[in-house]
This record gives C-alpha cells, sequence and structure tokens, in this order.
C-alpha cells in the first residue's frame, strides 16, 4: 500500500498501479497508466489535498523514463476519474485515475526503460505492446528498480520492408539538419551516465602537452568515425546492450594502457583510435547515417565535446604533468579507480539488473 500526498501531507492510498506502454513502427509511443487511489478517511484532508493533486505529484516523482541512456521525466495529460468501490472492502468508496503520455520516440533509440523511485511504496505492473502486438509477460517493477530493456529496433523497419503507411509517416518525418547531427555526436558522450567522460579523462591523462592532446583528440574521433562507419557499411542493429557494453570496454582498455603503459609513442594513438572506434560502434542512428552531412555532423559533436575536455584536463592537469610524481600519484590511481567503476558498473547491470 502506497501513500500518496504532497511530500509532508500524506492524504490518500493507492493500492495498484498499472501501465500499458505502446510502441508503433512509425517511431511513436504511448504510457497510459491507471492508479486505484483509495480517499482519506479525514475528509478535511480531501479539501487540502484532492486525489488528482495528490496523484500528479505521485507522477512527477515516482516514475522516470530512459531511451538507451537518457533519462527524463515524462509530461502526462490530464486525469480521469472513474469512481468504482474497493473490491476488497465493500462499501469504501475509491477512484481509478487514468492519464497517459506520448510522444516520438528519439531517434535512433534502441530500447526504453522505466525507473521507479526508491521511495515509491507501490508496485508498477507494466504491459508492452510493439506494433499492435501484446507481448505476453507483464513487468513488475518495485521502489528503486529499473524496467529490463524494451527493444526498439524494429522501428522504422516497416519502411524497409516496404509498409505503405509506414512510407507515408517517413516521408512526413522532418529531415535531419547538420544542428541536429552537432546536438546528437555531443549528447552521445554527455548522456551515457558518466561513461564516456570518464573515458575522456582518462586518454587525456596522458596527454604530455596541448598538442599531444590535441593529436589523441584527432585520432579518438578517426576512431570513432571509423567504427561508426564500419556499422553502417555493414547495415548492422546492435542490440539494446551493446552500446553500454562497449562503452565499459573501452574505459578498461584506457585504463590498462594507461597504468602497464601498454601503448607508447605512436602505440598511444592506436590505443586511443581503438577506444574512439569501441564508442563508434555504438553509435548507429538510421536518420543521421542516411547522408554523409548528418554523418559527419554527428562526429563534429564530438568533436566538440572532446575539445571541451582537451581543455579542462590541460588546465587542470597540464601544471603537474612534468611533476615526476604525476604518473605515481594521480595518472596510476586515477585508473585503478576507473577500472573499479567498470567492475561495479558491470556488477550493477549482470546481478542486480538496474
Amino acid at each position: 500500500m502506497g501513500v500518496l500526498g504532497t511530500g509532508w501531507l500524506p492524504a490518500h492510498q493507492i493500492s495498484a498501479v498499472a501501465a500499458h506502454a505502446a510502441f508503433e513502427r512509425d517511431g511513436n509511443y504511448r504510457f497510459d497508466l491507471s492508479l486505484d487511489v483509495t480517499g482519506s478517511p479525514d475528509p478535511a484532508m480531501d479539501e487540502l489535498v484532492s486525489p488528482e493533486e495528490a496523484a500528479l505529484a505521485y507522477l512527477r516523482d515516482a516514475l522516470k523514463f530512459r531511451f538507451d541512456e537518457s533519462d527524463f521525466a515524462p509530461s502526462f495529460g490530464p486525469l480521469r476519474v472513474v469512481p468504482r468501490e474497493d473490491p476488497l472492502e465493500p462499501g469504501q468508496e475509491m477512484m481509478r485515475l487514468e492519464t497517459s503520455a506520448s510522444g516520438r520516440i528519439p531517434s535512433g533509440a534502441r530500447a526504453f526503460q522505466v525507473r521507479l523511485s526508491p521511495e515509491t511504496e507501490v508496485a508498477l505492473v507494466m504491459m508492452v505492446s510493439k506494433d499492435g502486438i501484446a507481448q505476453r509477460r507483464a513487468q513488475t517493477l518495485f521502489a528503486g528498480e529499473v524496467s529490463r530493456p524494451i527493444d526498439l529496433t524494429f522501428v522504422g523497419e516497416a519502411v524497409r520492408a516496404g509498409d505503405p503507411f509506414a512510407k507515408e509517416a517517413e516521408a512526413a518525418k522532418p529531415v535531419p539538419t547538420v544542428r541536429d547531427g552537432v546536438r546528437a555526436g555531443a549528447a552521445r558522450l554527455l548522456a551515457t551516465g558518466g561513461r564516456s567522460a570518464l573515458l575522456l579523462v582518462l586518454i587525456f591523462l596522458g596527454g604530455r602537452s596541448w598538442l599531444h592532446s590535441g593529436a589523441q583528440l584527432w585520432w579518438f574521433c578517426s576512431g570513432s568515425l571509423a567504427g561508426h562507419l564500419l556499422l553502417r557499411a555493414g547495415g548492422w542493429a546492435l542490440p539494446p546492450w551493446a552500446p553500454e557494453t562497449l562503452s565499459l570496454v573501452a574505459i578498461l582498455g584506457m585504463a590498462l594502457d594507461n597504468i602497464l603503459r601498454l601503448g607508447t609513442g605512436s602505440g598511444r594513438f592506436l590505443s586511443v583510435a581503438l577506444a574512439g572506434g569501441l564508442l563508434g560502434l555504438g553509435s548507429r542512428n538510421p536518420e543521421l547515417d542516411s547522408t554523409w552531412p548528418g554523418l559527419l555532423s554527428y562526429h563534429a559533436g564530438v568533436l566538440g565535446v572532446g575539445f571541451g575536455f582537451v581543455v579542462f584536463t590541460r588546465m587542470v592537469l597540464g601544471p603537474f604533468c612534468s611533476q615526476p610524481w604525476y604518473r605515481e600519484r594521480l595518472v596510476v590511481p586515477l585508473s585503478f579507480g576507473a577500472i573499479g567503476m567498470v567492475l561495479w558498473w558491470g556488477l550493477v547491470r549482470v546481478v542486480l539488473g538496474v
């Protein structure tokens, strides 16, 4: 039994939350939600905080949507009230509140998940349908849990299969601009839960000068572009878990390179290019990949964020690079810390399923 309120005034109880997430091949999604709410025994409470207001507070605080690795708070529409009698307590009035959130699936998104706040006290039962076909098993989420990834790689497949309706929907989509590509490339590094940022810090820890750091950035972006082109040429659709796994492998490789000095001189540039290539393999974006301006502008966004990290690391760490203790006290400990974070992320994903 969960309590609904404004954070300081518990006024209503929610006994059940059910959801239906529907995803279409034309790129639209809809998330329908119903909440069974029992009013407060004290009528004065209902005057201060209505069940509808409390339910909206719950929706605002308890639910987060995730497309790939980007979390955001959904925007639900108006609540529809359906009065009904509590089946467990005859004579006790309760309400069923229904609402929905809808929108476009982000370009290139491979997976969708729902996250419940750790403070939520009632489970969420979610059914999923894709292109009108319901999945046979429901997902049940408890406080602090994240749903299993829902594969979205089927989106847009109808266009290639010759579906006239999907072709019409595809034709109505706006053509991605260079600005869209730059934004998508920047978001690829900034919206990945800190993994790409950690990878770039590991790379530029070894920058001996502005010129050396700039050369590493060039090799990183070249490797990322090469990996992206390889994926595009093969026409592959990686599973939803692949981009995150590839970024973790790249972090692990750069951390070991820093500790063991596996790459020195030109070998270092090769290591950086391989790390960028692994990141690029997880960058498949069908809409941007269809044109060279879209593809190149995407990597211009990657380059811009990478340059920001060059400036940051050189300004913060540059004064210490010439010190004899720089490697032993900064590079090696930070690299070991990165390995620990990779192992922790892997443990959380594999064991806890978060």
